[in-house]
């Protein structure tokens, strides 16, 4: 089309909105027109469905998204809790058992000087009979290792 039958186009246009529309339709143009304006229709409402249709779609996963990373922070923030709970308790054991061992330790220092004191002769004694006391301190120590160790008997 050049610009004298875009011209006559738009005087006809006008002309029938002035007087009312009233359409040869002999003439191919307006079946031209009808045709271009329906398939101009038709895509951009195709178009339009599947944008607004796929938006719809990425809206909602977002919302999921959204949903899951919220549940996803309340199980981190529940692990993170629980964890420090079970690191403070093992803490806490740990410190316990090393003094528990300690005070075994010293317990057992303890009872083997009173039993070396108690069954050794004490050194003004001019000829100790160790045959006698060295094996029942010897047999006594060994009961006492055995009944505080810390270690499963072997």
């Amino acid at each position: 089309m050049n610009n004298n039958e875009i011209g006559k186009l738009f005087y006809m246009l006008q002309a029938s909105v002035e007087k009312g529309i009233s359409v040869d339709w002999t003439d191919i143009r307006v079946y031209l027109i009808l045709v271009v304006t329906t398939g101009l229709g038709s895509l951009f409402g195709s178009w339009a469905q599947a944008y607004f249709s796929k938006r719809g779609e990425i809206t909602a996963i977002k919302k999921d998204l959204d949903k899951i990373t919220e549940t996803q922070e309340q199980i981190k923030a529940r692990i993170s809790g629980e964890l420090w709970v079970n690191q403070n308790l093992w803490n806490l054991k740990r410190e316990t058992y090393w003094k528990l061992s300690s005070v075994y330790s010293q317990l057992s220092s303890a009872i083997h000087n009173i039993l070396t004191d108690g069954f050794l002769p004490d050194k003004k004694t001019p000829n100790p009979d160790s045959s006698i006391t060295l094996p029942l301190k010897e047999k006594l120590i060994n009961l006492l290792n055995e009944s505080i160790s810390l270690t499963a008997p072997s």
